[in-house]
């Protein structure tokens, strides 16, 4: 068996940090896209906190009612949603 001189390594250091990033980024990603950094996770279903963050409180939407925008969509219907955000009125 013939040792070859001057040939490189098949790992170097910038291989490795390079597939220690694109890991990273991949968990990152997976987890955005799967709701699990609240940052991205914000949207109808918010909790009573995270609506007085926003300026609003938490409210029960009356049953059977909807919300429709200015086309007649609805954009909600049954559920809870924050009040400052979505629909200022009452039920």
């Amino acid at each position: 068996m013939r040792l070859l001189r001057g040939r490189k390594g098949d790992l170097t250091l910038n291989t490795i940090v390079v597939a220690a990033l694109v890991i990273i980024v991949l968990v990152v990603m997976v987890m955005i896209f799967t709701g699990r950094i609240t940052f991205f996770n914000k949207g109808l279903g918010d909790t009573e906190k995270s609506c007085a963050g926003r300026g609003g409180k938490l409210c029960n939407n009356c049953a059977g009612s909807e919300i429709r925008d200015e086309n007649n969509q609805i954009i909600f219907q049954n559920g809870k949603y924050c009040c400052q955000i979505i629909y200022s009125g009452a039920c």
